[in-house]
């Protein structure tokens, strides 16, 4: 197993180096001169203004004096944003590579659709692994996009990898944004190295096999999530997206080759997956990122719907049973998310047909404090009701994770293997077209607002069974990141 460390350049409080010697009035000039005389005897005038461009680390490179074997030894590089230059030889690329054996983790780059000025549902998930990658000692950097272009980012920092000029046109997210989000991936691999990059499996253009190449050549090792596996169940096949998912199946096998690890989650893999190794993983949760729930104590009994709004999520059956209900209860429903393929507008209809309408608040997405405020005035939560409508009879979906760390009991359909036998926690309803009983949910609200030391029971078990630093420490451990 290879631990890795960082290098720091002449720079203000480096550990590993001197502190610059400040000019009283142009300190950058001062700084290039201490870096140029790093510059060793017999280098070219070109490779001593090289050293002097940028600051490089103090393990010195080969000189012509030096033997063969010894001259293209891995130097070094700052853990942040550096500037590339070639050794001082001029024969080697000082792209570098940390030495072995020292302490410091690992620079881990997660590549996926990650919108820096709107919500998504998926950025809980995100942000939740990342700070896992932190929690374990590892630098979790992201591409980021927003109409201005594409960022690095890394908790509070963002720095701009290049503009994208047709960000705002209409149906850019789905289309044109994964050709960039590579091409930003060539400038984020042009100014840092990193370990590893973590691909979320997505749509990917001719541009995806160069990027990831530039990733291999600096020694970093690719690891590939597929978020439903097989992938073709989580497939909405229409017309307009059958050629998308052929090309991007055709442009991911030739990405295989430089695959070094599968993470799959959902059905049984084996250990490889055309070749690659691969490994099951279920989806997790970082639970102190999520407040506690208190148990209501209103006159309403909510319901809390947290979803993309799209067809497979079934909860057509939640809206047809409570108007079906006829129980002494005020019951009402909290839809929370956006459109994912034009149910939201049928289930607002199909509301107003069955004279529910008033029961039925659709809130769009929601994020930060809006969402925990709404997720405070819910009961329960509801999982996905429709998953055997795309052919799925176990999932490990996103949803059921969160209100397990929220300590927010939840009913749901798909069985789970990660979900506790305790019909405290939650509550299973089957999964087909079968009418859900709106009294069997009611009975189940009113007799969790009797548990308060629910949430914390909720919440410990979450950390213990569904923590993203337990799943993601053993994926990277199979790529000898630990």
């Amino acid at each position: 197993m290879r631990r890795v460390t960082r290098c720091d350049g002449v720079r203000p409080g480096c550990p590993l180096d001197r502190p610059p010697v400040q000019h009283p009035t142009t300190g950058l000039q001062q700084l290039r001169t201490v870096t140029a005389s790093r510059a060793p005897p017999g280098a070219s005038p070109e490779a001593a203004r090289c050293a002097a461009a940028a600051p490089l680390c103090r393990r010195p490179h080969r000189t012509a004096a030096t033997p063969p074997a010894a001259r293209h030894s891995p130097p070094c590089i700052d853990s942040r944003p550096f500037i590339l230059v070639h050794c001082l030889q001029g024969s080697c690329p000082a792209v570098c590579r940390r030495p072995e054996g020292s302490t410091t983790m690992a620079s881990i780059l997660f590549l996926m659709r990650y919108p820096l000025d709107s919500w998504d549902n998926l950025k809980t998930k995100f942000d939740g692994q990342m700070a896992a990658a932190e929690a374990l000692g590892h630098e979790a950097w992201h591409i980021g996009w927003s109409r201005e272009g594409m960022y690095l980012c890394r908790g509070g920092e963002r720095s701009l990898l290049r503009k994208c000029p047709l960000a705002r046109l209409p149906g850019y997210s789905k289309t044109v944004l994964y050709y960039d989000l590579f091409e930003a991936l060539k400038c984020a691999l042009s100014t840092r190295r990193f370990d590893a990059v973590y691909l979320r499996y997505i749509p990917v253009y001719g541009n995806a096999p160069a990027a990831l190449k530039l990733l291999k050549q600096q020694g970093g090792k690719l690891i590939v999530e597929h978020p439903t596996y097989p992938p073709e169940k989580g497939r909405v096949t229409s017309a307009l997206r059958k050629p998308v998912f052929w090309y991007t199946d055709r442009v991911f096998a030739r990405l295989e080759k430089l695959i070094d690890q599968y993470a799959l989650i959902g059905d049984p893999c084996g250990e490889t997956l055309h070749g690659v190794p691969a490994m099951n993983i279920v989806n997790g949760v970082s639970v102190d990122q999520l407040p506690p729930h208190a148990p209501c104590t209103g006159p309403e009994i909510c319901l809390l719907a947290l979803a993309s709004m799209s067809y497979w999520q079934g909860y057509d059956r939640l809206i047809r049973s409570l108007a079906a209900y006829q129980g002494p209860e005020r019951v009402r429903i909290l839809m929370v998310g956006g459109d994912g393929d034009g149910s939201l507008p049928a289930w607002q209809q199909l509301a107003k047909e069955l004279g529910v309408a008033d029961q039925v608040t659709f809130t769009g997405p929601l994020s930060g404090d809006a969402l925990n405020e709404a997720v405070a005035r819910c009961d329960i939560g509801v999982g996905g009701l429709g998953l055997h409508r795309i052919g799925q009879h176990l999932s490990t979906t996103l949803k059921l994770r969160e209100y397990m760390a929220r300590g927010l009991p939840f009913v749901y359909a798909v069985e789970d293997p990660s979900l506790p036998e305790d019909d405290r926690f939650c509550l299973r309803l089957p999964n087909d077209e079968s009418p859900i009983d709106m009294q069997e949910l009611v009975a189940f609200a009113l007799r969790s607002r009797t548990l308060p030391g629910q949430a914390e029971e909720m919440r410990a078990y979450a950390r213990a069974h569904m923590s993203w630093e337990g799943i993601l420490s053993q994926v990277f451990a199979r790529v000898g990141i630990r």
